[in-house]
């Protein structure tokens, strides 16, 4: 169960805030059809860690 809370548009970039459970798949890419922007967020609700997309390497980094 993920859950976009905010998603801002901006000329060719989209930056998106997340919150999930640590025991879903983190998206990569795309997600609820449209692209992850680099700096988007997730919040894993049960573990309480957060993560800053790189859309570069397509890769979710804990902060």
């Amino acid at each position: 169960m993920i859950t976009l809370n905010t998603y801002m548009d901006a000329p060719s970039h989209a930056k998106m805030e997340l919150v999930a459970k640590s025991t879903d798949s983190k998206p990569i890419k795309i997600f609820d059809g449209r692209a992850i922007g680099n700096g988007s967020t997730l919040y894993e609700m049960d573990t309480k860690k957060i993560y800053i997309y790189d859309e570069d390497e397509h890769k979710w980094w804990e902060m």
